[in-house]
């Protein structure tokens, strides 16, 4: 909670950043996302895609949204990004 009392303020600039990055993506470019709660908002879907369906394609979804954060908020976040790929590690289905 800040000094005003409000506790949506992270949750809503997150989202504000996502709806940015998702509308701002011209040809491949994409900005690269420094903070690692921006990141978390974006990563964390993707994630759960590959948990419940390790389908080829939600892993390369999960590659692409890896390439746009900052190796400085991939380092705070990089139990939630591995997790998904090491338990589908040995899926020979994949390959």
């Amino acid at each position: 909670m800040d000094a005003c009392g409000y506790t949506f303020i992270p949750e809503f600039l997150s989202y504000v950043c996502y709806k940015f990055l998702y509308l701002f993506q011209i040809q491949n470019y994409i900005m690269e996302i420094l903070h690692p709660a921006i990141a978390l908002s974006v990563l964390k879907p993707a994630c759960n895609d590959v948990i419940k369906q390790p389908l080829k394609n939600h892993i390369l979804k999960l590659t692409e949204l890896l390439r746009t954060v900052s190796p400085s908020a991939l380092q705070v976040l990089h139990e939630l990004t591995l997790y998904p790929l090491e338990l589908h590690l040995q899926n020979l289905q994949l390959r």
